[in-house]
């Protein structure tokens, strides 16, 4: 029972750091003044249609890629380098 209590608890905390990450991605891509950011690019080419779940599944797929490595959202500026 502690091994499953563990496992879950460490998988509780993977899924928020993840979640943190994703919604801090989501923010500075959105924040962007100039037009410039990973949002306005999805948002510009029709892809999203400012859908916010789109764009959550988005910033998380790319959080989750953070730790295996592979990824298809590139940073579009230097502030999301």
């Amino acid at each position: 029972v502690g091994l499953i209590a563990y496992m879950t608890k460490l998988t509780l905390v993977i899924i928020a750091t993840m979640h943190f990450f994703a919604c801090s991605w989501y923010g500075i891509g959105r924040g962007q003044e100039d037009g410039q950011g990973w949002v306005h690019a999805f948002e510009a080419s029709g892809v999203a249609d400012d859908d916010v779940f789109y764009m959550y599944v988005t910033s998380f797929h790319w959080s989750v890629c953070q730790f295996t490595g592979t990824m298809e959202v590139h940073p579009r500026n230097s502030f999301e380098r």
